[in-house]
């Protein structure tokens, strides 16, 4: 009886220490043997990705200024209330539909985090139903050629959602019938695994959540 109650206290303590390495592990400085899929965002080195939006994973915001005025495109820049990422509001969008579709308008969000390209969406809203439908073949047809076959998609009343994952890149085709609208949402996928990201995530958990839905729900919060 005895053995068996130092076998137990020798499992317990066992146990418990693993548990409290792994916990120290989690918090070891990011030096020490780095996580890949906790790096900082400053440590990330991504590949060389063209955007569909118009622009490449690797443009910082001086790269998405000069492209847009290039276009004679207007557009405003903010700080979120979390003041970590930046937001540029287009009127228009650097995507290029070789005009062959018409829409009702055209808007683009560029989002930056820590200095880095975050995401970048597309709201395109339709002239009618028949409209939409064009919108709607040519954008998926873009993105196949871009991206290849969609990974996932999913239907709900009347949305409609394409998921594509390339690389350092997650991709939303968000299609809203009822309200004519199409978003293309393209995501940095790897900056969003980074460390930096995920302490801002435990943060603001609240509203980061708010603004993934922003992100892969197509939800514009100026609408």
């Amino acid at each position: 009886m005895h053995y068996r109650f130092l076998i137990i206290c020798f499992i317990f303590i066992s146990i418990s220490s693993c548990s409290w390495i792994s916990e120290k592990w989690d918090d070891r400085p990011s030096w020490v043997m780095p996580d890949k899929s906790l790096v900082s965002s400053s440590e990330i080195e991504y590949g060389d990705y063209t955007l569909l939006s118009g622009l490449n994973i690797n443009d910082s915001q001086r790269d998405l200024v000069r492209k847009l005025k290039g276009k004679n495109l207007e557009y405003s820049s903010t700080r979120d209330s979390m003041k970590d990422i930046k937001t540029y509001e287009i009127k228009g969008s650097l995507f290029d539909n070789k005009n062959l579709f018409r829409y009702k308008n055209i808007s683009a969000v560029v989002d930056f985090f820590d200095g880095d390209l975050l995401a970048s969406r597309i709201f395109i809203n339709a002239i009618n139903t028949d409209n939409l439908d064009k919108i709607i073949t040519v954008a998926y047809g873009f993105l196949i050629d871009f991206y290849q076959e969609p990974t996932s998609e999913s239907s709900i009343y009347s949305f409609k959602t394409y998921v594509w994952e390339k690389g350092d890149i997650e991709i939303f085709l968000l299609i809203d019938r009822e309200k004519k609208s199409v978003v293309i949402s393209e995501i940095n996928s790897v900056l969003e695994d980074s460390r930096a990201f995920k302490e801002f995530k435990d943060k603001y958990i609240e509203e980061y959540q708010t603004y993934e839905d922003e992100l892969k729900s197509g939800k514009n919060r100026n609408r």
